[in-house]
């Protein structure tokens, strides 16, 4: 169990829109990593937890071991339904 008495600053919450295309498709996540850099800029945060199915989350971060430094700011998460 973690436990700390630090206190955490309170954080907005995004959510993106639906995507009509396969997510399934490297160019849908990448335009989904893109887009999340904008929504990180509107709540001024200096970093984003983003959290994905298995599938997702094997492109994401293949996306992002090619493009370090463009998205360098995120970090990715395989969501806890897997």
């Amino acid at each position: 169990m973690l436990v700390s008495s630090a206190v955490a600053l309170m954080m907005r919450v995004g959510f993106l829109p639906v995507i009509p295309r396969p997510i399934t498709v490297r160019a849908t996540v990448r335009h989904c990593l893109t887009y999340f850099q904008s929504v990180q800029r509107q709540l001024n945060q200096e970093s984003l937890a983003i959290m994905c199915d298995e599938g997702v989350f094997a492109l994401a971060e293949d996306i992002n071991l090619h493009e370090t430094n463009k998205f360098s700011d995120h970090f990715l998460c395989r969501g806890p339904f897997h």
